[in-house]
């Protein structure tokens, strides 16, 4: 017969095997969501921690209704934009870092900042007008037809931005005063 220790000794090891199983699996779970995530997000635009173009470039080829020739085009200048965008949203989100490391010191050098803020800025101007020449060498392949949905499609990513969201709520707090 088994003494209550040697019972409570099996009952706390079955709850530590079950709590483990259950941690292996929660892990387990979140690893396969992030990668399904990650992959359901890979034709993505994101940028500097941004979505500039939150929908992947295969639902613009559908929701225009490319046509063979256009769909290479389209291809040619999504790929020309995702490189030269990766490469600006590094440089910012170096920038960045920098700016916050700076930041953070106890007695932080305000013109090192000034340069900082003006490179991010130098930098994010860079990036929209990589934008805009995306948006113009689209539109330069599309049919009358396809340059109104091309403009509705554009519309409807910016006028979703963060910095528009928090535009029009500072916009309303104001009224509230």
């Amino acid at each position: 017969m088994m003494t209550i220790q040697k019972r409570t000794f099996i009952w706390i090891i079955t709850a530590l095997v079950a709590l483990n199983i259950a941690t292996i699996a929660t892990i387990a779970y979140h690893i396969a969501a992030s990668k399904s995530e990650s992959e359901a997000t890979a034709g993505n635009r994101n940028f500097g921690g941004r979505n500039i173009m939150p929908r992947g470039g295969r639902q613009m080829i559908e929701k225009l209704d490319f046509n063979d020739t256009q769909r290479e085009q389209f291809n040619a200048i999504n790929n020309n934009f995702r490189n030269s965008g990766r490469e600006i949203s590094a440089e910012l989100n170096r920038l960045r870092q920098e700016m916050m490391d700076k930041m953070a010191l106890d007695n932080p050098d305000t013109a090192l900042l000034n340069q900082l803020s003006d490179s991010v800025g130098f930098w994010h101007s860079k990036l929209k007008r990589e934008t805009y020449r995306y948006y113009l060498n689209i539109n330069n392949i599309c049919n009358r037809q396809q340059k109104d949905s091309l403009k509705h499609y554009f519309e409807d990513e910016f006028s979703n931005t963060p910095q528009m969201r928090m535009h029009q709520q500072g916009k309303r707090m104001g009224r509230r005063r």
